[in-house]
């Protein structure tokens, strides 16, 4: 589960945008994995502004977001993250 947290494709990442740091999750197969981190800048209807993320080689989605203060989806919108 991520809290706070977003998910970015790596190869959409500067290597400025790294952190240098790790973090550990929990897959849905409940598989643990370390991951580095990464400082991105997101511009969506729902979040703007700077974000923490872990770096995924091939995630599900480009970008998957789970960030504090972002607004809540509207049911059946779809929303383009830049990154």
């Amino acid at each position: 589960m991520f809290c706070g947290i977003s998910v970015v494709k790596t190869e959409l990442v500067r290597p400025e945008q790294m952190t240098g740091s790790c973090e550990l999750c929990m897959l849905t197969d409940g598989v643990v994995k370390q991951f580095p981190t990464a400082t991105v800048e997101t511009d969506t209807p729902f979040y703007k502004g700077h974000a923490k993320a872990v770096c995924v080689d091939n995630p599900v989605q480009e970008v998957i977001g789970n960030i504090t203060g972002a607004l809540a989806e509207m049911a059946g919108s779809t929303a383009h993250m830049s990154v």
